[in-house]
C-alpha cells in the first residue's frame, strides 16, 4: 500500500497508463469498467466467504460456550451434593458412654466439662468431655466394654 501512494503510481489506480499517455491518447471507459465490475466481484466473493467464516465462528464460540456452561452446571450441582451429604454426617466418631449412678453421684459432670483421668487398671492417661447430663434413673444392666475393659 506504501508504493500506491506516490505520485507516480495514483495515476495507474484508475487505469494502466500514465498520465502523459492518457492525456495523448484518452482512456477507454468501457475497459476501466470491465476492471472495476471484476474488483468489485472479487470483494464481493471475498466479503461472502468472510461472513461464512464469521458465522462458523460465532456457532462455535455458542457451541463452546453452552459446554462450558453446562460443565459448570454439572460442577455447581456436584459441589452442592458433596456439600449436602458433608453437612448430614453426624458426629460417629466421638463415642457416648454410659457412666454409672454411683459415680455421676462421686462428681458433678456439667455439659461443656472436659475431664482428664488416670486408669486405676492400665495406669494410662486419658480424658472425656461431657456433651449432656442426661440423668436416668434405674441400674445400668449388660456388658458394657470401654477400649476393651468390660463393665
Amino acid at each position: 500500500m506504501s508504493e500506491i501512494a506516490t505520485e507516480d503510481r495514483r495515476a495507474y489506480l484508475v487505469c494502466d497508463k500514465r498520465i502523459d499517455e492518457v492525456v495523448k491518447d484518452g482512456i477507454d471507459i468501457a475497459e476501466i469498467d470491465r476492471k472495476l465490475l471484476k474488483k468489485i466481484e472479487e470483494l464481493t466473493l471475498y466479503m461472502i466467504q468472510q461472513q461464512k467464516e464469521i458465522d462458523e465462528l460465532k456457532t462455535e464460540l455458542k457451541n463452546k460456550n453452552q459446554s462450558t456452561m453446562k460443565n459448570i452446571t454439572y460442577l455447581a450441582i456436584l459441589f452442592m451434593v458433596v456439600l449436602l451429604f458433608n453437612s448430614c454426617k453426624k458426629n460417629g466418631g466421638i463415642p457416648h458412654y454410659v457412666i454409672d449412678a454411683d459415680l455421676k453421684t462421686a462428681f458433678d459432670f456439667k455439659p461443656g466439662t472436659y475431664w482428664i483421668y488416670k486408669d486405676s487398671i492400665s495406669g494410662r492417661v486419658d480424658s472425656f468431655a461431657v456433651r449432656s447430663n442426661m440423668s436416668n434413673t434405674g441400674t445400668v444392666s449388660g456388658n458394657y466394654s470401654i477400649d476393651g475393659i468390660k463393665i
